[in-house]
């Protein structure tokens, strides 16, 4: 039983680190809508790789439409 409890505190854990992680890519999104800055693009994609890594794909792509509707950009290229 404590396994299954460390196992789900963890998962939880992890889920909010994921959460930062989408609302971080977003809020460089919003900084990048008017002015472009290469290094924070840079960042929001190397953020957008370790999402799509440990996130659940729906949220992935939801993060993945977000910046693309906010910047004109694809988050990957």
């Amino acid at each position: 039983m404590e396994e299954s409890k460390e196992l789900l505190e963890a998962l939880g854990t992890i889920d909010d680190i994921i959460d930062r992680i989408g609302k971080l890519i977003i809020s460089i999104a919003h900084g990048n809508d008017d002015f472009i800055c290469t290094n924070c693009l840079i960042t929001a994609h190397e953020l957008y790789r370790i999402m799509q890594k440990y996130a659940r794909e729906d949220d992935a792509d939801r993060i993945y439409e977000e910046f693309k509707e906010i910047t004109g950009r694809y988050i990957d290229d």
